[in-house]
């Protein structure tokens, strides 16, 4: 799910994508 997720989002490649990806990182990260 992981991989699918990450792989639509560099699909994407909007502004949109990568700015949720990147919290998405910081919310993993801090846990």
């Amino acid at each position: 799910m992981l991989k699918n997720l990450k792989g639509s989002l560099y699909m994407r490649k909007s502004n949109e994508a990568k700015s949720f990806y990147f919290a998405f990182i910081i919310l993993v990260i801090s846990q």
